[in-house]
């Protein structure tokens, strides 16, 4: 059976009870509506930038971009998905933060490719 027909939604998040699936990836390679774990903290991206998840929403915070690969939390195939175009329902709090302010990253702070999948 090839390996497509044998994916689980759980199968690509978890690799035992409590143990989520991660791998690395350079961050400007990685499609909007993905997250990252980038020093503990789950950011998610968007709108050319990043965004700090928080249980109260996502919050905009100044984030060093990292000069080599990230740890991506989004499952596989959720980032074939995104990048293959599909959008997201964002929560609205991502909105409040627009991510698009970042500044340069020669200044200490994250702004990556946006994604170039169309809308």
């Amino acid at each position: 059976m090839p390996r497509q027909n044998r994916v689980t939604p759980h199968g690509d998040r978890l690799n035992g009870p409590g143990t989520r699936c991660t791998y690395q990836a350079l961050l400007a390679e990685l499609p909007a509506g993905a997250m990252v774990d980038i020093g503990g903290v789950p950011w998610l991206i968007y709108d050319g930038g990043l965004l700090a998840w928080t249980p109260g929403g996502y919050r905009k915070r100044p984030a060093e971009a990292p000069a080599g690969p990230v740890t991506v939390i989004t499952p596989r195939t959720t980032v074939a998905v995104l990048a293959a175009g599909y959008r997201p329902i964002i929560h609205p709090s991502a909105f409040l933060s627009r991510a698009s302010g970042f500044g340069h990253p020669s200044q200490g702070t994250c702004m990556i490719r946006p994604s170039r999948a169309s809308s």
